[in-house]
């Protein structure tokens, strides 16, 4: 007999139902073991048959208390005997609800490097350790670390006021050793380090007027405190903390697309869900780290002479940080994946991915990833799994790549030591490279099955939701919401209301909503009202939002004036909405004077929104400008354009021109687009029948997630009567958009049932 059928001989012997101990189940207790489906129906048929004893000696039927087999493996059911049992200990049934309780600061030199969140790097020696030490290779200074460092020295003097400073780069680029090794060098031996370790300590220690004078408060991957629900508190405490006394020194870590997502102005009269973020970041010191060493590739190649981990990456080019944290070889495992379980790996690692980039923060259940990984594969890949697939898969996922690395690694428990059982992260380089190359990728059926069975998080579950329906899944869009709303989100129960067709149903849920705290659903109930020919109860509710502090409520009000043609009362209310933080209130004001004829007015208004961050009225304000015959004003506005990173608005501004008959200007502005690098402009100056162009336009577009290019390469695929073609394209193009409005639209008011912005009203 060989090795391998010993072992599967060995494996049948430990069969469920043969040899369910104490000891066994103490190891399922204890995370060392996740039961087998077989396990846990055999361990169940036994539970029942215990409770039934019991009942019938007792003279009650089961039927009573819904015991049945099917009734226990259900987890919708455990989650309501959960919820009823939470309820009678008066404890608060909100999904991952845990008590406030403050970290504690130690000495700024009692910090490890590891603790803080620095990558470890590979070791550069060709002997393979089971449990390797944490690599800390040699620090090679840039430009930028010379900026933090005069930062930071001068927020130490004694009289100094306290500093925020973000440090902005992408995963692997060193961002955490950067803010490291300038607190080791330039903050005294007599400061004090905080790590909070969850935004509920951040909360607490803000709560208690803390950090004090003397300390560095450390913020690594602050994204994860300032996107969350707590995200506002915690910013306007600790714009109250940097009003107060010194010296202090904030340290926050971010991702390039997480500080764009908090920093970017809110969509026209749509809510601000990071208002204070904004401001709280607006006054920080920036420090910006570049992804690779390619200007000081020199120093790289002078201290690798004396470093075993910078000599192994120094021939692999100049990005550095990334070889050292083994990026490139995750992704290299990742997308060629070899052995016979290999393409199971990648399964589990692809459902990893698309949890993450739509929006689920929690921990991944290896229950969902076993359940979601068969709809990654063919069918022959399927038909080659075994019994123990999931087990070499898994394996297969958690391979040590340079040493260093792997793709789903454990997660630590919010408190105290070792890894929370029966869950796995996503290594972060995998994280950013599943938002770049798969964002044209809606999940299969599997992954929402999956979700829905397995997430229990009310806040990763709402997100789901809302990916779903922005990708037209609306059944599956449905059914998240319920889950959400069910584990305590109470944003879906307003979703699952805008998604009914039922007045009355959406009524009861916007209700449910107001109650549970979600001052938007009075605006939509109020919406309600305004359909229903009710503007008396419209404005009533309209009002109590104001009231409760939502200043949506006044564009809303402005709006339905606007619509009474009572325009003095509606411009009035759009301006007390823009002074209120609803920055779209400007565009509405300055587009009622347009209608008007009121250009010298509604100029001015435009410019005033623009600079207030409301860029895409540049195209309004141009167009403006072309018909009142002002054309370098507009030839201004169309460089503003571009200027602010949108060129491809002009496309947009072109389809207006053209309508009107202006087919010059129209061909004109597409040209002029297309100079600036414009993937849609440049398809439609492109020939159609141009395979090689189109080819090279393809790839471009779905590299950078275009949706205007692949939506226009589309069209150009109806003309040649590909019409196959074509819905491939569109397909792509909508999961490109939907991916794009998932992400900066982290919590999406104002938006319609196929998720594009409209007026709040």
């Amino acid at each position: 007999m060989t090795q391998t059928e010993a072992a599967k001989e060995a494996n049948q012997r430990r069969r469920p139902g043969v040899d369910i101990n104490d000891r066994r189940i103490s190891d399922w207790v204890n995370g060392k073991h996740v039961p087998e489906e077989p396990e846990l129906t055999h361990l169940v048929r036994v539970l029942i048959q215990a409770v039934r004893r019991r009942l019938t000696r007792e003279g009650r039927a089961p039927e009573e208390l819904g015991i049945s087999h099917q009734g226990l493996l259900n987890p919708e059911q455990w989650q309501v005997w959960r919820e009823a049992a939470l309820r009678q200990h008066h404890v608060r049934p909100t999904a991952g609800q845990q008590s406030r309780q403050a970290d504690r600061s130690r000495p700024v030199r009692n910090w490890s490097a590891q603790r803080l969140g620095v990558h470890p790097a590979i070791s550069g020696t060709a002997v393979e350790h089971r449990h390797q030490e944490f690599v800390l290779p040699r620090y090679v200074p840039r430009t930028h670390d010379a900026r933090l460092r005069e930062h930071l020295r001068a927020a130490v003097d004694a009289d100094a006021a306290p500093l925020l400073v973000k440090v902005v780069g992408e995963s692997c680029t060193g961002k955490t050793r950067t803010a490291l090794e300038a607190v080791r060098a330039v903050v005294p031996d007599s400061f004090e380090l905080v790590f909070p370790a969850d935004s509920s300590g951040l909360a607490a220690l803000l709560d208690t007027g803390a950090p004090a004078p003397g300390t560095v408060l450390w913020l690594d991957e602050a994204q994860i405190h300032l996107a969350g629900p707590l995200g506002e508190d915690i910013a306007a405490a600790l714009l109250r903390r940097l009003d107060a006394e010194g010296p202090l020194i904030v340290i926050a870590t971010l991702w390039p697309v997480h500080h764009q997502a908090l920093t970017a102005a809110p969509a026209t009269n749509s809510l601000d869900p990071h208002h204070l973020v904004r401001r709280l970041l607006a006054q920080a010191r920036s420090i910006d780290v570049p992804d690779t060493f390619a200007d000081d590739f020199h120093s790289v190649r002078h201290l690798s002479v004396r470093d075993r981990s910078l000599s192994t990456v120094v021939e692999l080019g100049s990005t550095v940080t990334q070889n050292l944290a083994a990026g490139p070889d995750l992704v290299r495992h990742f997308e060629q994946p070899s052995g016979r379980h290999g393409r199971h790996g990648r399964a589990l690692v692809a459902a990893a991915m698309d949890a993450r980039r739509l929006g689920v923060e929690s921990p991944l259940p290896l229950h969902f990833l076993r359940a979601a990984a068969p709809g990654y594969l063919t069918d022959a890949e399927r038909a080659q799994a075994d019994n123990d697939w999931f087990t070499d898969a898994f394996d297969h996922s958690r391979t040590l790549v340079k040493r260093v690395a792997v793709s789903l690694p454990d997660m630590p428990g919010p408190t105290g030591m070792g890894a929370l059982p029966g869950v796995v992260g996503l290594a972060d380089y995998l994280q950013q490279h599943g938002r770049r190359t798969r964002r044209a990728v809606c999940p299969p059926a599997a992954f929402w099955e999956a979700a829905l069975a397995h997430f229990d998080q009310g806040d990763d579950l709402f997100r789901l939701g809302f990916a779903a329906r922005l990708r037209h899944r609306l059944q599956w869009a449905h059914r998240l919401y319920w889950r959400a709303a069910e584990a305590g989100s109470t944003p879906a129960l307003s979703h699952l209301a805008d998604g009914s067709a039922d007045t009355h149903v959406a009524e009861r849920l916007y209700h449910e909503a107001v109650v549970a705290g979600d001052t938007s659903a009075l605006l939509r109930l109020g919406s309600l009202r305004e359909n229903a020919h009710d503007p008396a109860g419209a404005e009533v509710l309209y009002r109590q939002a104001i009231t409760a502090g939502d200043a949506a409520g006044y564009a809303y009000l402005g709006g339905m004036y606007e619509r009474a043609d009572d325009l003095k009362e509606a411009e009035r209310l759009y301006q007390r909405a823009f002074e209120q933080g609803i920055v779209g209130g400007l565009a509405s004001r300055a587009r009622l004077h347009a209608n008007a004829g009121n250009l010298s007015a509604a100029i001015p208004l435009y410019r005033q929104a623009i600079n207030a961050g409301v860029t895409g009225d540049l195209i309004f304000l141009a167009r403006i400008h072309k018909e009142s015959g002002e054309h370098e004003a507009a030839e201004a506005c169309y460089q503003e354009v571009i200027d602010a990173g949108e060129a491809d608005n002009l496309i947009h501004l072109a389809e207006m021109y053209r309508r009107l008959g202006d087919q010059e200007g129209a061909t004109a502005l597409i040209r002029r687009a297309a100079e600036a690098g414009s993937l849609g402009a440049l398809v439609l100056t492109s020939d159609p029948h141009d395979e090689a162009a189109a080819r090279s336009l393809y790839d471009r577009a779905l590299r950078t997630g275009d949706d205007t290019a692949l939506t226009l390469l589309g069209k150009f695929r109806d003309l040649l009567d590909d019409h196959d073609g074509a819905e491939h394209l569109y397909v792509l193009a909508a999961n490109c958009a939907a991916q794009q409005r998932q992400f900066f639209r982290r919590w999406p008011y104002g938006l319609d049932p196929d998720g594009t912005p409209t007026p709040a009203w």
